[in-house]
């Protein structure tokens, strides 16, 4: 029988952040495929291709059962057991490696397992099914199906409301101290200042009011007086503070419906409500049911929604895994621009490995691509040239 042999060479590892995988080494995957991946760029965006049965997403699941499972090591041993290789090395951004050797008759071992597990690197794994949403209803075999395109909209609604809690919150500790602060404001503000801060204040209250978030505009004077500074220059303070609390949200719903709209699903445009969370409104504002959506769009939909509001904010590896399932090839030809659009959101701590078969997803990316048939191609003349 074969029995994963486990050593990790980590040695003093201690915390660090902006944690990256440089390298993957695999030999005899399938006993049959030896490859040496290089997994970092100027990107942070390496893309996986070619023909069936050389890996691709195989490669994704070793990636995803070793690093998403690095705390229960049987969790790793049972998603490995299955796949046939015979070393796989990883290396990591601070030149540490990590081995996996998978011998006959040799006892499994666990060097260096406990510090490997406080490697900060989240894993996110996007696979090719994403309509259909399988929960355990109970701790039976029967599982109820959901549409997850409905889940993800009351989600967002929930996330809205939570945004609108916490504003509530600052704005009943700053309008409680209000009179005092006013009284005791030093420095009168400018008129300079006042019209440049306000416009700023003016166009976050438009796109909230624009989203559904906010019912009305909360007023400010629209003309400095002189004689108000001192008041001004608190109110102002006050209302940019109560509204930078919705900064985050707004930047990710500014990318969601953007690029939503932007793929001009058919005579309907994505809009965003705070009780709704997110719908879809013909051009005479009919609302079209989430259910009625193509499955086409409602996989772009989820996908999008998945990457843009559920990625965890830090030091993540995301595994995407045939994202042109069911989708149009103008919308596969954008689909890289928009990742690496979406990875902006954190700046060096998003991490992403796509495989596809799609030259539409590609596109004009091939300098981010890693074809395993040339690799192995390349592998097969250098070993007849010995």
């Amino acid at each position: 029988c074969l029995i994963l042999s486990l050593k990790l060479y980590v040695f003093s590892f201690i915390y660090f952040f902006n944690m990256k995988i440089q390298h993957i080494s695999i030999s005899r995957l399938f006993d049959q495929f030896d490859y040496e991946i290089p997994l970092a760029n100027e990107a942070g965006l390496v893309v996986l291709t070619g023909p069936n049965g050389y890996g691709k997403t195989t490669i994704l699941r070793i990636l995803g059962a070793i690093l998403g499972e690095r705390i229960i090591y049987n969790n790793i041993l049972s998603k490995l057991q299955n796949i046939p290789f015979k070393t796989i090395n990883i290396t990591f951004s601070d030149g540490k490696v990590m081995k996996l050797d998978r011998t006959e008759n040799t006892p499994f071992t666990m060097d260096g397992l406990s510090t490997y597990m406080r490697t900060p690197i989240s894993v996110y794994r996007l696979q090719d099914q994403r309509i259909l949403s399988l929960k355990n209803a109970d701790k039976s075999k029967l599982y109820n199906v959901t549409l997850s395109i409905t889940e993800f909209a009351q989600q967002l609604a929930t996330t809205i409301q939570q945004y609108l809690s916490q504003s509530d919150q600052i704005a009943r500790q700053l309008d409680s101290s209000f009179p005092l602060r006013v009284l005791s404001e030093s420095v009168a503000l400018l008129e300079t200042e006042f019209n440049r801060r306000f416009l700023q204040v003016k166009n976050k209250q438009d796109l909230l009011c624009l989203y559904g978030i906010y019912d009305v505009e909360q007023a400010i004077p629209s003309s400095f007086d002189p004689e108000s500074g001192r008041l001004l220059s608190v109110y102002l303070a006050d209302t940019e503070k109560k509204l930078a609390v919705f900064d985050p949200l707004l930047e990710k719903l500014n990318l969601f419906v953007d690029i939503i709209n932007k793929r001009k699903f058919a005579n309907k445009t994505l809009k965003i409500d705070r009780e709704k969370g997110f719908y879809f409104a013909t051009p005479m504002g009919k609302e079209v049911e989430l259910a009625y959506l193509s499955s086409g769009e409602q996989q772009e939909l989820i996908l999008l929604y998945r990457l843009i509001f559920t990625l965890p904010a830090t030091d993540t590896l995301l595994l995407i895994d045939e994202p042109e399932t069911s989708l149009h090839v103008v919308w596969q030809e954008t689909f890289l621009d928009d990742l690496l659009r979406i990875m902006q959101l954190y700046p060096n701590q998003i991490q992403a490995i796509v495989a596809t078969h799609s030259p539409q997803i590609i596109n004009l990316h091939g300098d981010l691509v890693v074809d395993l048939y040339r690799l192995q191609k390349k592998n097969t003349q250098n070993i007849g040239n010995k």
